[in-house]
């Protein structure tokens, strides 16, 4: 027979043991994607950085598009 303080110890040990499998479920699917996402952006980076290098119009976009990017990494970087 349990008492009050073995069952709230074995409700704090099953809820730390979902918390712990949760996150690593939830890191496991950020590794996944993260994975996917290089092979897909190796993929076709380089197709399309050579579409948008042939077109006046979609460089300007990028590079307005990337801007705040940029002044984000000057600041870290100086």
């Amino acid at each position: 027979m349990n008492t009050r303080a073995e069952a709230y110890a074995q409700m704090r040990l099953k809820n730390e043991l979902w918390a712990q499998k949760n996150f690593r479920e939830r890191s496991k699917v950020k590794f996944v994607f993260a994975v996917n996402f290089l092979k897909w952006y190796y993929m076709f980076s380089a197709p399309v950085v050579t579409i948008v290098a042939r077109s006046d119009y979609l460089m300007s976009l990028a590079r307005m598009l990337n801007a705040p990017t940029k002044h984000v990494v000057r600041k870290i970087l100086a």
